[in-house]
């Protein structure tokens, strides 16, 4: 058999059993692909509820998803919960309790998102959502982080010209700053409107910031800093978004937005106080007797009613005088004839 001859041969050998092998694994992969999607991180505060995403999806978003075939399992190192044969199944003791649970519907849409409540991001940190959908497995990792809760005031209002400043606080969760915090760990930085670089920051302990601008952090409370713009001028009114973070937590932000201080209103306000004091003793009692008139005729109609109720109380009593008169008549006659029946007839 000669070289020719030999390559006709591998040739038909590759149609015939090879490609179709070929084709069947790329069609199966095709079909499937599953992928699952889930964040990174997600910021928690302790002892409330958290949603940990977990979403699935296939290549072929055109076939619904067959919920037979879905196996999904969360563990946080021992299983929490799975998802097989069509039943969710407990595993973990938070999970028998209601404190783990997925939504079965969900599920047929390609959301395996895990719900947990009254969370311990201090304690319970690593979370593995484990798909499989025909054979075919993919994972998804996320880590709970507790969350910086940021406070600073909705609004302020300044003058221009003079100075204005932001005080705000945080805390790591619900339980305020460790008695371990470090401030030199701590980094805040403050955002004007949506640009993206910040004009003002403090980070290990220094701060940076452009002129017009100061900001400091407290030292006898580490947990309140502030932004102070030492002259307010027109470009400085806006939205100002402050972001902290500290190593192991999940940073928070805080807007707040400055306006510009009213002193037109303020000048119309001395103004009509000005005019109140430049009226005449004329002006003065003309107003008065308009609103003793007024009072008067207000006053009618309820001493209109008051006469009209007497009036009615009087012919009430005159009525129920007549009628005890009447009374007394009749009685008296009756006492008459009674006395004239006793009486002996000679």
């Amino acid at each position: 058999m000669n070289i020719m001859e030999k390559s006709k041969l591998m040739k038909r050998l590759f149609i015939r059993n090879i490609l179709p092998v070929l084709m069947s694994c790329l069609f199966i992969t095709s079909s499937n692909s599953l992928k699952v999607v889930a964040p990174r991180e997600v910021g928690v505060v302790d002892g409330e509820k958290a949603f940990l995403p977990c979403i699935f999806t296939l290549d072929d978003k055109s076939v619904p998803i067959n919920i037979s075939r879905l196996e999904v399992e969360w563990t946080n190192g021992p299983t929490i919960l799975t998802y097989k044969n069509g039943r969710i199944e407990p595993y973990s003791e938070k999970a028998c309790k209601g404190h783990a649970m997925m939504n079965e519907q969900n599920l047929r849409n390609g959301d395996a998102t895990l719900i947990l409540s009254n969370t311990n991001p201090f304690e319970d940190t690593l979370f593995v959502c484990d798909v499989t959908y025909n054979d075919e497995t993919d994972w998804g990792v996320v880590k709970l982080k507790p969350k910086v809760l940021v406070h600073c005031p909705e609004f302020i209002v300044a003058p221009p010209v003079k100075e204005s400043t932001v005080m705000c606080n945080f805390s790591l969760g619900s339980r305020g700053i460790p008695p371990s915090f470090d401030p030199s760990y701590l980094s805040i930085r403050w955002y004007k409107d949506s640009n993206k670089s910040s004009f003002a920051r403090f980070t290990k302990g220094q701060e940076h910031h452009m002129d017009g601008v100061s900001m400091s952090v407290s030292e006898v409370r580490p947990d309140t800093f502030s932004l102070t713009l030492k002259s307010v001028k027109p470009d400085d009114y806006g939205y100002y978004t402050c972001k902290v973070n500290y190593p192991r937590c999940f940073p928070g932000y805080a807007v707040t937005a400055l306006y510009m201080g009213s002193g037109e209103k303020r000048q119309e306000c001395i103004a009509s106080q000005e005019s109140f004091a430049g009226w005449t003793i004329s002006d003065v009692v003309g107003w008065l007797l308009i609103l003793g008139v007024g009072m008067l005729l207000l006053n009618v109609p309820t001493e209109m009613k008051e006469m009209e109720r007497n009036e009615q109380l009087q012919r009430k009593q005159r009525r129920s005088n007549t009628k005890n008169k009447k009374i007394v008549e009749v009685k008296t006659k009756e006492e008459e004839k009674n006395n004239n029946e006793d009486d002996p007839i000679f």
